[in-house]
């Protein structure tokens, strides 16, 4: 890669010291099937060279201390300035949600003609950054909330058939069954819960309307999501809403799946 220079952070290479081996963008997909990041890995090799044992040594150590921590941008630049198109930026506005993280340091060659006039070394930077994420007409993050949903449950459960109440009363000629009310409301209680990506998805509202809704017994539950590294990621969230119907209902309702931003 002639004529150009790595820099990560504020710390920068001299001209060529760093070669460019691969790079790599690989598609990061939920378990519904839907794009939401890409994985970008960098591979570069490089050389040090000074001309004392000294000087090697004190570079080995500068680039210990330079990589030790994570969280900055590894760009490569042409040497007037100009990025090249190889670059991870640690940007979060961009849609870092790990930052940039060194998964691999070594120094591939110990013998001894090594330090002499030069030391081999290798890095592997990491970055994923989100794909789902936009902004909407105010200018405001808007993600797509269908590609946001990592996971999506929900179940609906119908209990009675707005039949008689009864129970067995024991008696001195035996158990007698008795009817306590001729007939009974049916109840419905629907409940789910999601995972989005890089915030929360609101779950559709109760399936009944509100108008056969036990208002009061309704559970919205916002949990708490996974720091990343640079942004929070996978917010979960899980719902419950109960209904009563005085009616028997032919076509029951069955869940669904609409997911709208948070």
């Amino acid at each position: 890669m002639a004529g150009t220079v790595l820099k990560y952070g504020d710390y920068s290479h001299p001209e060529n010291e760093v070669n460019l081996v691969r790079f790599e963008c690989i598609q990061l997909r939920s378990p519904r099937n839907k794009q939401i990041a890409k994985l970008y890995r960098m591979y570069v090799s490089g050389e040090i060279q000074a001309d004392t044992f000294q000087g090697i040594y004190d570079r080995v150590q500068e680039l210990i201390e330079t990589y030790y921590y994570e969280r900055k941008g590894a760009v490569s630049y042409w040497i007037n300035g100009v990025k090249t198109q190889h670059g991870l930026l640690n940007d979060a506005a961009q849609g870092s949600m790990t930052g940039v993280r060194i998964i691999n340091r070594s120094w591939p060659h110990g013998r001894p003609s090594e330090w002499v006039n030069a030391r081999n070394f290798s890095i592997t930077f990491e970055e994923i950054v989100a794909i789902a994420s936009g902004v909407n007409e105010a200018g405001e993050a808007n993600p797509d909330a269908d590609a946001q949903t990592l996971k999506w449950s929900e179940q609906i459960y119908w209990q009675g058939t707005t039949g008689p109440y009864w129970r067995y009363r024991v008696t001195q000629n035996g158990m007698q069954r008795e009817t306590i009310f001729p007939r009974m409301p049916m109840r419905l209680i629907q409940v789910g819960d999601n995972i989005g990506y890089q915030g929360y998805v609101v779950p559709p509202g109760p399936i009944l309307g509100t108008d056969f809704e036990h208002g009061e017994s309704r559970v919205v539950v916002p949990g708490t999501p996974v720091w990343q590294g640079l942004q929070n990621g996978y917010f979960p969230f899980s719902w419950r809403y109960e209904f009563e119907v005085p009616d028997y209902i032919e076509k029951l309702p069955l869940p669904r799946e609409q997911v709208v931003p948070f």
